[in-house]
């Protein structure tokens, strides 16, 4: 049933959240309690009551525990890629570039390739409160991101067909938020996945969790909110 909103009496906290947050091992969460308002204070409840207990001890734990494995300064513990392990098309040879193609037409052509898209983030630095990828970037055919990115994929399949003659599929993973899942969707399927067959275009949400400090607890955004960062 929805929550209603909470007097603002202690007493009157739902009963699990204190269980709750003690077997989670993060009582501090619900410190500002006293101070929210009736509206805060349910909103916090109902983000609380999502998450369960035993996994939210275990990420605040090993969150803990990777700052106790890693006190070195991280840059001493990275370093640069080798030589051989990189390339760029502007430097490299026309031989050595002809037989990355070769080799990317066949991996194409044995299903062996896919397209990943992070985009979890709106569109709020390009002024505008939907997702960036149906941002128009002011092409003279008008196209979005998501109608450029998905002709590439048409193009390349189409090319690696022609090749090779084999059918071939190179499947597009979505990567979304919570805020920009729905509206992607709706917008593929207002055009038609852009000449895509719907069930290679796979969309997921990128799952958010409780950030925390070195010490394994819980970081509040706001008195009355947790701070939540991409899991």
């Amino acid at each position: 049933s929805p929550l209603l909103p909470l007097p603002l009496s202690r007493a009157a906290m739902p009963r699990l959240l204190p269980e709750l947050l003690a077997e989670a091992g993060q009582p501090e969460v619900l410190r500002f309690w006293e101070q929210l308002s009736a509206e805060e204070r349910r909103l916090l409840a109902a983000e609380l009551e999502r998450l369960e207990p035993g996994e939210l001890r275990a990420h605040c734990e090993e969150a803990a525990r990777a700052r106790q494995r890693h006190t070195e300064p991280r840059d001493r513990l990275m370093e640069p890629l080798p030589g051989e392990a990189t390339g760029s098309s502007i430097r490299t040879d026309t031989e050595s570039l002809r037989s990355w193609r070769e080799r990317g037409f066949h991996e194409i052509s044995e299903n062996h390739v896919a397209v990943l898209l992070l985009a979890g983030g709106q569109g709020t630095r390009l002024g505008v409160q939907y997702p960036k990828g149906m941002y128009d970037v002011g092409l003279p055919s008008g196209k979005t991101l998501y109608q450029i990115q998905a002709e590439r994929i048409r193009k390349v399949q189409q090319l690696a067909e022609e090749k090779l003659s084999k059918k071939c599929t190179v499947p597009w993973y979505i990567m979304t938020s919570e805020f920009t899942l729905e509206p992607t969707q709706k917008f593929f399927t207002l055009h038609n996945y852009f000449g895509l067959v719907k069930s290679n275009v796979v969309m997921f949400e990128q799952q958010m969790l409780p950030a925390v400090d070195f010490n394994g607890k819980i970081i509040l955004e706001q008195k009355g909110k947790i701070a939540m960062a991409p899991g």
